[in-house]
Formats: structure tokens, sequence, C-alpha cells
């Protein structure tokens, strides 16, 4: 058994706990009336410029999730999507580039793993910030080190939050991203 699975002592038990509340019907553990700390409302995003450049308009953010463990992803896309934001979600580094490469519009934030098959999350933070030189990054990891010195070019925001981690975290580390100048 891998760290990442999900049986005991995995590193996904604390965000199956988590989310035992909302399974059942009842309120998911992120959904509070207002966060004080950042001042958004529950079910509201960020509001960003819309792509058209048309004044007076705005979008949700668009997030980019990126993660090879189908709960990590499920949970972490979830949480994003109740925020109000707009949520892409791949199983591994080819295929974010695949959805980069057809996106239209714009992605806000690449929430990626650092560990996965084919191409790591340092490698596709790398390619896609070339491709989106407005991509903010946030990337996720069990292990202790963190990977952010080894991403050039530097992307716009760059964060890094260990994993487990809980919905409200990785809420709070996205929207600080999205808050970054």
């Amino acid at each position: 058994m891998t760290p990442m699975t999900a049986g005991p002592g995995s590193l996904l038990l604390p965000l199956q706990r988590s989310l035992s509340g909302f399974a059942s019907g009842h309120a998911p553990p992120w959904s509070c009336a207002t966060d004080a700390e950042s001042g958004f409302a529950a079910g509201q995003a960020t509001p960003l410029p819309d792509s058209g450049g048309r004044p007076g308009t705005a979008r949700p953010p668009t997030v980019l999730v990126v993660d090879d463990e189908a709960l990590v992803r499920g949970v972490s896309t979830q949480v994003l999507r109740t925020a109000g934001m707009t949520v892409l979600e791949a199983g591994s580094g080819d295929e974010a580039i695949r959805i980069s490469e057809s996106h239209d519009g714009a992605i806000d934030v690449l929430v990626s793993d650092v560990v996965m098959p084919s191409i790591d999350g340092r490698a596709l933070a790398t390619r896609l910030s070339r491709a989106r030189p407005e991509l903010r990054v946030l990337l996720v990891s069990g292990y202790s080190e963190s990977p952010i010195g080894a991403i050039e070019p530097r992307p716009r925001a760059l964060a890094f939050l260990r994993k487990p981690f809980r919905p409200m975290a990785l809420l709070a580390e996205v929207r600080a991203l999205l808050a970054a100048p």
C-alpha cells in the first residue's frame, strides 16, 4: 500500500473524515455563512475581469486541479466548485496539458500534485506557466520538502500546501493566490 491510498494509515483519511457529513447530506465542513478571514461569502468566488475585456463584466475564477489520486482530486474539485469557482480536472500531467491547450478561456490557478506519473507537478507548472503567463500555481504534496525552488520561469504567484490538508486550507490558499498581484 502506498502512502496515498485510502486504507488505514493513509494520508487521505483526514480528507475522507472531513467529508463524512457532506456525503450524508449535511452541510460540508467548508460551508459557512461567511469567511471572515478572507472576506468572501460561501458560494461566491473572487470575481475576475471577463476574458473579453468588456467593462462591468466579471467571471468566476477558473482552476485546473491535477492529481492522480481520484479521491484527492474529487475533494479538491468539490471544495472549489462549492466556493463558486469553475473547475477543470485532470488525472495526470499529460491530461492537464491537453485540457490547457484546448481550453479557450483563462485558467487562473493550477492546483497540482507534485508526484505523478509521466509529468510531475513541477514540470507541469513550468510548462503551463510558459503558455499562460498569468497562471498562479499551488503545488500540493504528501512529502515534507517544498518543491517551489525547482520551477523556472516563476509563475505569477506560487504556493505550496502539504497533504493531508483540510478543505478550508485549500480554499484559503487558492483565494490567496487569486488575490496576489
